[in-house]
């Protein structure tokens, strides 16, 4: 019988959190059965099949996308009742959809021949699956429970009560047979363990409008529950990149508490890659890649004309004009290279879009047109624009068709269908902007201090609940800007970012995103509408006449432009007056609306790479730091969270042989599409079988070293390819080669050696030579030396001359864990940075300067301690306070 854990009901059930939404009730089991239906009947309510032959954009762009309806979605829960498992393709075939169509979006690793993950599960009722088959046998106990009310009993029992005399006691209040109380009993509790975030009563109000095809954020309010101001809490959280990003958040909020007492509010942004899994991360971290080559490609072509230091806007027209093959969308006329590169006025990018009434400055809303017909245009859309002249229009349109044709992604090259499915969706965007006729003109001061992801909804709120604030008027008292929001203003302040470059990027990003206020964003608006209306402008003789025209301008295209419970009509007031006190000074009124006077001059200050003494002396002249505060500021120090967890992976899972060779020498077989001349040189084959060493050898030399065309056709010993009874032979796959090991350990009672697994950490002692001087020593400490009752690892890597080992006449300094910072004093200059690896043949230490990204190989420092005046670790905290190490 499978024994069970020790744990009370009454320690698990201390453990269970509140509902979601109702307070007063606790969370359900995840067996139970509310919950195993409320998962899979939201799971189906998201599920999408898509034609197999269309693309997912294009089955979205063309309405190709098919969902369950309610009536397929009951199918699909009566028949997970009835089977363990269900795959994608059952639940196609039970909801009745052709089997021309394939999942959108399959989860899990898809099996080879399988090419849309067709035969992966989908989900499952694990719980009710258990305890059905439990009493399969028993056919009249499981009529008597086959219901939501004793499903959800049974599976609460064996959640909560570890214990077999437990699980009977309580079975004792069903009406079941004691064969069937014994068949429950000896159920494996793998799918009793955990609850979810909502209750019994929260569930079977919220499942019906699952059941009905609404997700869940639309059956949260149908059921009557405010859906956007649910509690947060970290158990809703699986990503544990997002997971860490949360409570590292926490860690430096309560920091600044401490150091600075209660905020008043919090502003919070985002980055757009935090909730994607690592595939979706590593293609955001390619397409920066490629955009950063692109503009290094043009940056190149600008150089070739004579244009050393080209701008952002010279960049983005090149890219435009080679993009529109040199046409000006809107009036079809040639646009000269060596004109546009010459004159600024002579051609200008366009927001296709009012930027003023779209917040949307990506390079899918613009367009390099000619100057005199941005003008005509104003803060118009192409249609509003010239959609009145037909004629005009359809050419206009059959201009865009043909400038942004959809590319063929089903050619025999892979690569090519990747670069024209990505091309196929930038084109989709740009298309919809230029040709779009039905334009709502909702404001974007609201969406631009408000990020609606998921993500960035969960972290507000969490906040909210976590931290107390101090008290003030402030309605809203954690904010999100939209990050376009804070892209566009960071251009607009010239604070641009590069991410290559250091991480103090991270640094202008909080200024900025500290600096966003209802206020601004409105003044950016009106300053945004007074470009694009420039011409209607340009006769205004009074700031009193612009003021009006913007203002009625504004309210004609946007409307009520912002939120009263974020910004009310006496803030609005403020913002147009100053705003337009800055538009009569001679000085200030063609200037961007800045947070206050030499904001982006103090930020670029504030960030930069520098001592002490420079960092004071720079921010001299600055109109808001007097005297005291200019001597306190500190240039910026970076915090790294260190990773001092001693979990790791004990060893390589490579098994190599325990007998030793000469210096050390063990053997690893290596696979022989692997193998190059060196290895075969260095095997046992050299005394163990020369005829097999000497062909791999003449293999090798035929393909130039090259082990997989070498060995592409089958090795056989001896040209054997049958044995004596004419049974085939298998053909030489691996071979023994020797390898010097440094480090490593015995397993199996010493029938295998293994190459030690992760370093995590190392320990640094010191100890006087014979002339007195001070040397250090390093002690690698591996996971599988880390535990209760374990020594302390002792032996010296790279071993000194004359001991291998540290005894009581060293002294230890320190133990440096990855992202400690590290302070090495050598005998005419200090290296110092954060310890990222430790180099056992060599004894070289691997560190990341202070402001460095790691992107770059060429940034880390290499630093041989051994002999060292002095080795400092210092602790930082997550504000930069840094301290050192005793």
């Amino acid at each position: 019988m499978y024994q069970r854990p020790f744990m009370t009901k009454e320690l698990i059930e201390k453990m269970v959190g509140d509902c979601t939404f109702e307070k007063n009730e606790k969370r359900a089991p995840k067996a139970s059965y509310s919950f195993e239906v409320f998962r899979l009947a939201s799971d189906l309510s998201h599920l999408v099949f898509i034609p197999r032959d269309a693309g997912k954009r294009q089955a979205k762009r063309e309405n190709l996308e098919v969902r369950l309806s309610p009536e397929q979605i009951s199918k699909v829960i009566d028949l997970a009742k009835n089977q363990k498992s269900l795959t994608y393709k059952k639940v196609r075939s039970t909801a009745g959809i052709s089997e021309d169509y394939i999942p959108k979006d399959a989860r899990g690793k898809k099996k080879e021949g399988d090419e849309f993950g067709e035969d992966n599960t989908f989900g499952s009722l694990k719980a009710y699956s258990d305890i059905s088959s439990a009493l399969k046998e028993l056919p009249e106990d499981w009529a008597k429970i086959d219901n939501e009310s004793a499903i959800n009993q049974i599976a609460y029992i064996l959640t909560t009560q570890k214990a077999d005399e437990g699980i009977r006691a309580e079975l004792n209040t069903l009406p079941l047979s004691d064969k069937a109380k014994e068949a429950i009993v000896k159920i494996k509790p793998t799918n009793f363990k955990a609850f979810g975030h909502l209750s019994i009563k929260a569930l079977q109000k919220i499942t019906p409008h699952i059941l009905e095809g609404m997700t869940y954020d639309k059956a949260c309010e149908a059921a009557g529950y405010d859906f956007k101001k649910q509690s947060a809490s970290l158990e809703q959280i699986t990503n544990p990149v997002v997971k860490r990003a949360i409570t590292q958040t926490l860690k430096v909020v309560r920091a600044i508490e401490r150091k600075y007492d209660k905020p008043y509010f919090i502003k919070v942004e985002t980055a757009r890659d935090l909730a994607k899994n690592f595939k979706d991360r590593k293609a955001i971290e390619n397409e920066n890649k490629e955009n950063q080559a692109r503009n290094q490609s043009i940056i190149q072509t600008l150089n070739e004309n004579g244009i050393v230091t080209p701008t952002g806007q010279q960049i983005i027209k090149v890219k435009l004009y080679r993009e529109q093959n040199g046409v000006c969308l809107y009036s079809g006329k040639s646009i000269d290279f060596e004109t546009m590169l010459r004159d600024d006025n002579a051609y200008q990018v366009d927001h296709i879009v009012p930027f003023s009434r779209s917040n949307n400055d990506g390079i899918t809303n613009k367009a390099l047109v000619l100057t005199e017909e941005n003008q005509k245009k104003g803060n118009q859309t192409p249609f509003e624009y010239f959609g009145a002249d037909e004629k005009r229009w359809k050419e206009f349109a059959a201009r865009v068709e043909s400038t942004y044709k959809t590319r063929d992604i089903k050619t025999a090259d892979k690569a090519t269908n990747a670069i024209n499915y990505k091309y196929n969706g930038y084109a989709m965007k740009k298309k919809q902007n230029l040709l779009l006729q039905d334009y709502k003109n909702d404001s974007w001061n609201v969406r631009a201090l408000n990020d609606t992801r998921y993500i960035t909804r969960f972290i507000q709120n969490y906040l909210r609940q976590m931290i107390d604030f101090a008290k003030g008027e402030e309605k809203q008292r954690v904010i999100a800007p939209n990050g376009t929001t804070t892209a566009y203003l960071r251009k607009r302040w010239g604070l641009a970012k590069d991410r290559a470059e250091d991480v103090l990027h991270h640094a202008k990003d909080a200024a900025v995103v500290a600096a966003i206020n209802p206020k601004i964003v409105y003044q950016a608006n009106l300053f945004s509408k007074e470009q694009e209306m420039k011409k209607y402008l340009t006769n205004v003789k009074t700031i009193d006449e612009k003021r009006e025209i913007l203002l009625a301008s504004t309210n004609k295209n946007t409307g009520e432009i912002t939120d009263e419970t974020t910004f009310t009509k006496a803030q609005r007031d403020l913002a147009i007056a100053e705003y337009f006190k800055l538009r009569s000074d001679e000085e200030t009124k063609n200037r961007f609306p800045s947070p206050w006077p030499d904001f982006s001059k103090e930020v670029m200050k504030r960030t930069l790479k520098t001592d002490i003494a420079t960092l004071q002396n720079e921010l001299r002249g600055l109109d808001n730091y007097d005297e005291e505060f200019r001597l306190d500021v500190k240039p910026i120090f970076v915090s790294r969270m260190p990773r001092r967890k001693a979990t790791a992976q004990a060893h390589k899972e490579t098994i190599r042989s325990p007998k030793v060779k000469d210096n050390d020498q063990r053997t690893v077989r290596m696979p022989l599409n692997k193998i190059k001349r060196k290895d075969v040189e260095n095997s046992v084959l050299k005394e163990s079988d020369k005829w097999l060493y000497d062909k791999l050898l003449e293999r090798l030399d035929a393909h130039d070293n090259n082990p997989e065309k070498a060995f592409a056709e089958p090795v056989y010993k001896n040209d054997k390819k049958f044995d004596k009874n004419g049974k085939q032979l298998s053909p030489v796959s691996t071979v023994k080669v020797y390898s010097t090991q440094p480090s490593g350990f015995y397993i199996n009672n010493g029938k295998a050696f293994v190459n030690n697994g992760s370093m995590v950490r190392l320990d640094v002692y010191q100890k006087p030579n014979k002339k007195g001087k001070i040397e250090h020593f390093f002690v690698p400490v591996y996971a599988h030396q880390v535990g209760e009752n374990k020594p302390a690892p002792i032996k010296i890597l790279p071993a000194p001359k004359g001991f291998t080992d540290v005894d009581e006449t060293f002294t230890k300094v320190c133990s440096l864990y990855p992202n400690d910072y590290v302070r090495i004093y050598l005998k005419n200059e200090i290296r110092e940075g954060y310890y990222v690896k430790y180099n056992v043949a060599n004894g070289a230490m691997q560190l990341l300067p202070n402001y460095a990204t790691g992107k770059n190989q060429n940034t880390f420092v290499q630093v041989y301690g051994k002999n060292a005046q002095a080795i400092e670790r210092y602790d930082v905290s997550v504000l930069g306070d840094n301290y050192r190490w005793l």
